[in-house]
């Protein structure tokens, strides 16, 4: 599977698991958690200081929680995994 600025991350990429990945800094484990669905996805999270940290991250770069730069991401997510 490759990871793209685009979000074209294979057709076995699901928002849940592209969600979850936000969540680590290592590719090789985002990479693994893009492709888990639902649940599966969300049990797959083992990270659960994100939150008091407040920080994210996609193909290295970091993001704040609340950033408008996070929330574009976010969109662009979104409309990627809609579009196919």
């Amino acid at each position: 599977m490759r990871l793209v600025d685009s979000f074209s991350t294979g057709s076995s990429a699901a928002m849940e698991g592209i969600l979850q990945s936000f969540k680590f800094k290592n590719p090789e484990r985002v990479k693994s958690l893009c492709i888990f669905v639902g649940i599966a996805a969300k049990a797959a999270d083992a990270n659960k200081t994100w939150g008091r940290v407040g920080k994210l991250y996609w193909l290295g770069v970091k993001y704040r929680r609340r950033a408008k730069e996070y929330q574009k991401l976010l969109t662009r997510a979104y409309d990627a995994r809609s579009r196919s």
